[in-house]
């Protein structure tokens, strides 16, 4: 957790006084009766902020986004429905993730840029906006957010090391989880933790290349829409039907950690089909006895 200067770009937070209007501090403190309060204050805001600028609404939409699915801040069902509002509003508005591009590459320059006028303090800053910028992202299932989430994999630049300083990955690296968290059909790996970022980032290259090509679409869990990127950069969409047997998740549970993880890319062949390949071993190691023993037994056995 980076820790925060009185230099530090605040923007992203909302005031002492909105936190206390709309959120819980804990649900120890506030039980299902304040919860649900909150819920309402939050789900009235949402037609009065149809009339903010538009960064200004994303600011206020993004917030809301990144608390309702944590349960130390709501766990009364109701957050389930209004996130479904939530990530609607914020998905219908152009520019919902080019906004957070925009203010991690914006840290990410002066982070990177040891002349520039904002260089001090910005490892601090451009932790914090990569922290609250991927988590909205990964939330946000579209074409928009895949462009911008794949572009940055070709980012690979990083902070020298020094003994004692804990530096902020490249943003290459950062940039696999929330891709990996959007629910794409056929993604190269399943939701993963950090410490395997770097080892399935040539395999998050490889797809993004091909959808970036055109050479390959892509289409999200539960929605009945595919993406096609464009030479021009922008995308084509075509309605599809999913498979049957796909899993169809709601939006609102998108975040579960019931989410299997990846496995390293040396092992994902095995994946979650290893149980035929056991059992084939199984059956293999039982003909190779059945033989070893009665190839030895003396004749009349």
């Amino acid at each position: 957790m980076p820790v925060f200067g009185a230099d530090i770009d605040r923007s992203y937070f909302l005031s002492d006084e909105e936190i206390k209007n709309l959120y819980p501090r804990s649900v120890e403190e506030r039980g299902p009766d304040a919860q649900r309060e909150a819920l309402a204050k939050l789900e009235a805001s949402l037609e009065s902020s149809k009339t903010l600028p538009v960064e200004e609404r994303i600011k206020f939409l993004g917030s809301a986004l990144q608390k309702l699915p944590r349960k130390n801040i709501y766990q009364v069902p109701e957050r389930i429905e209004i996130f479904d509002r939530v990530q609607a509003e914020l998905l219908s508005i152009p520019g919902h993730a080019e906004y957070y591009d925009e203010r991690i590459r914006e840290a990410y320059a002066d982070f990177k840029d040891p002349d520039s006028p904002r260089h001090t303090g910005s490892a601090d800053r451009f932790s914090n906006e990569m922290m609250y910028g991927f988590r909205a992202l990964s939330y946000l299932p579209s074409p928009e957010t895949v462009k911008v989430l794949g572009e940055m994999l070709a980012e690979d630049w990083q902070a020298p090391r020094s003994p004692g300083v804990i530096s902020p990955s490249s943003l290459a690296i950062a940039a696999v989880k929330p891709l990996a968290e959007l629910s794409i059909v056929d993604s190269p790996t399943a939701a993963l933790p950090d410490h395997l970022a770097k080892e399935n980032l040539p395999l998050w290259r490889d797809w993004y290349s091909m959808v970036k090509s055109g050479k390959r679409s892509f289409s999200f869990k539960g929605q009945s829409e595919e993406y096609r990127f464009t030479p021009d950069g922008k995308w084509e969409t075509i309605a599809v039907t999913h498979r049957d047997n796909e899993v169809r998740r709601k939006p609102g549970a998108a975040r579960s950690n019931s989410e299997p993880l990846s496995l390293p890319a040396k092992d994902k062949f095995l994946g979650k089909n290893k149980w035929p390949w056991i059992a084939a071993a199984a059956v293999c190691a039982a003909v190779v006895f059945w033989l070893f023993w009665f190839g030895k037994k003396p004749k009349g056995w």
